[in-house]
């Protein structure tokens, strides 16, 4: 009687957690449960989360109308060694009249060309109802994400909203361009999820902002046309706005769970325009700013560290510490291999072999040498999908110890090294923080933070240089598949 009472409370307690999570994750900002508005900011950007019922309205009207296809797709194949396609709506890729017939436009899809300037007025007069603000010179998009997509690291060119500026009455008060981005689930698979991957100029981490299945999220990306950048670049033809960003379409969430070999889909709807500054102020003074977890910068003799709010510390290694590292030949000197769990090998490595190197490493990091009781060395190789915590359940330490994170994992040159990441959506923040931590810089982790953090999934966009991948214009190759390797010190203190 009293196992059957234990499976009991542990299946009650299973399904408690799986319906709390789902309404947890409804009431992250953004989504239609959120009461209020919130805002990040990066660098001249501001991101605004919301989502109403009226809004939800209206975007399930659009999915609706897709899925009766009232707006007709088109399906752009690359070349053979390029990443696979891309969906278009027609009346999206093709908004302007292709020719006209007794002097009235033809549009490439006069049914889905109507269908989505409805959708685009009825946003337009919602925003102007909820936020109070008014747009000028609008455009509008609806895109369509699916799996093994071919996307790219970008920044917005806003062609419609760069000739309105140019050409409006400099009497005309001062006026920001803005960007209503709605992420919408198109049927996506369960425990998946996709988001905007946003790349942060001010810590150089990436922040992926979250879409999980049955949600609509809504956001509103603003910036002054003061800030255009006028970079080079062989495809633009007017300046760009916004931070690097790019699509990650669905993948699954968990490294315990796959959802084959499809993810599942999303679109997306965007309205571009410009509103006046004043408008925009009044909209932030009634926002609450949400604080993203960014590094400040410490004086440490001639080696620069950052510290984040959560108590982790990153700095850059010696060179002869380095140098010790590729001496070690760690590729040979683990003893011996634990259990698979998360689909991640645990290789663990013999002290004698490692201890000098995990002392230097921690002194570096302003741990005393006489403040260490003992250390230990381990390797968590990771070659899947999903988020893989590190679990040590089974590795005899103690979970108040300091864990420093090395990054053994190698690259190409057009990639960069974010294999670490943690979950915010823990602490009601709409979004994944992906750290970046190349192989030369170590990483603390304070033994109260450290379950939080995780290696990130194997996918290749996640990974790419932004600002060589929009460069790109020849499409998209793929690389070779992408293996995690991150060393761990676990260091026991008196």
């Amino acid at each position: 009687m009293k196992t059957l009472f234990f499976l009991f409370t542990i299946l009650t307690m299973a399904v408690f957690q799986s319906i709390s999570c789902e309404i947890f994750l409804d009431c992250l900002p953004g989504r239609e449960s959120y009461e209020g508005l919130s805002h990040i900011q990066f660098g001249t950007t501001n991101v605004f989360f919301y989502m109403s019922q009226e809004k939800r309205k209206l975007i399930k009207k659009i999915v609706e109308e897709v899925n009766q296809e009232k707006i007709k797709l088109t399906v752009d194949i690359n070349d053979y060694d390029c990443l696979t396609t891309e969906i278009s709506a027609i009346a999206s890729k093709y908004p302007n009249p292709i020719s006209y017939q007794n002097n009235q436009p033809v549009f490439a899809d006069p049914e889905g060309h109507l269908t989505l300037d409805a959708f685009a007025e009825s946003l337009k007069d919602l925003i102007s109802k909820e936020l109070n603000l008014t747009m000028l010179g609008m455009s509008r998009e609806i895109n369509f994400v699916v799996s093994q997509d071919a996307h790219k690291f970008h920044q917005d060119q806003t062609a419609n909203q760069f000739d309105f500026l140019n050409q409006r009455d400099s009497k005309l008060p001062p006026l920001t361009i803005i960007q209503d981005l709605t992420l919408v689930d198109w049927d996506m698979s369960t425990d998946t999820f996709s988001a905007t991957i946003v790349q942060d100029c001010d810590s150089n981490d990436r922040y992926l902002l979250t879409l999980f299945p049955k949600e609509a999220v809504g956001m509103l990306f603003t910036q002054s046309p003061s800030y255009l950048n006028r970079e080079a670049h062989p495809s633009y033809s007017v300046p760009t706005i916004f931070p690097y960003h790019a699509v990650l379409s669905p993948i699954d969430k968990l490294a315990t769970k796959t959802s084959g070999s499809s993810k599942g889909k999303r679109l997306s709807t965007v309205l571009r325009g410009v509103v006046s500054e004043r408008e925009l102020e009044n909209l932030k003074e009634n926002s609450q700013e949400l604080s993203l977890n960014r590094p400040i910068a410490l004086e440490d003799g001639k080696k620069r560290a950052l510290l984040y709010p959560n108590g982790i510390l990153v700095k850059k290694l010696l060179e002869e510490t380095v140098a010790m590292r590729k001496n070690l030949q760690l590729e040979e000197a683990w003893v011996y291999k634990h259990l698979d769990k998360e689909n991640v090998e645990i290789l663990e490595f013999n002290n004698n072999e490692v201890s000098e190197l995990c002392i230097s490493v921690a002194e570096q990091l302003g741990i005393e040498r006489k403040l260490i009781k003992s250390s230990a060395f381990f390797r968590f190789i990771k070659k899947d999908s999903g988020f893989s915590y590190f679990d040590i359940s089974n590795l005899k330490i103690d979970p108040n110890s300091d864990f420093i994170l090395l990054n053994s994992s190698f690259l190409p040159e057009n990639y960069d090294y974010f294999n670490i990441a943690q979950d915010f959506t823990a602490e009601a923040l709409p979004w994944i923080q992906l750290y970046h931590l190349p192989p030369e810089k170590a990483f603390l982790v304070p033994g109260s933070v450290f379950h939080e953090i995780c290696m990130t999934p194997i996918e290749e966009i996640l990974f790419r240089k932004e600002k060589v991948d929009t460069m790109i214009t020849d499409g998209i190759h793929s690389m070779d598949k992408i293996v995690t390797k991150i060393d761990i010190i676990v260091l026991e203190k008196y």
